[in-house]
């Protein structure tokens, strides 16, 4: 359980990180890479699917 919550945690923070970093690099004037916005899905799907399964012990 502990290597759950560990990866639920370092991926919010890669996609909270990512997400800053498109938000800059949109606000000066650049186009947005499209790996950046993989990143970014793949996060949230991580976190998603973390919760999830960590929900579903938590009921047990």
């Amino acid at each position: 359980m502990n290597k759950l919550k560990l990866t639920r945690k370092i991926s919010r923070i890669l996609y909270i990180g990512v997400l800053f970093i498109i938000a800059a690099t949109a606000l000066s004037g650049f186009p947005v890479p499209y790996y950046l916005m993989i990143l970014v899905w793949a996060g949230i799907i991580v976190s998603f699917v973390t919760d999830l399964i960590l929900n579903i012990q938590n009921k047990k």
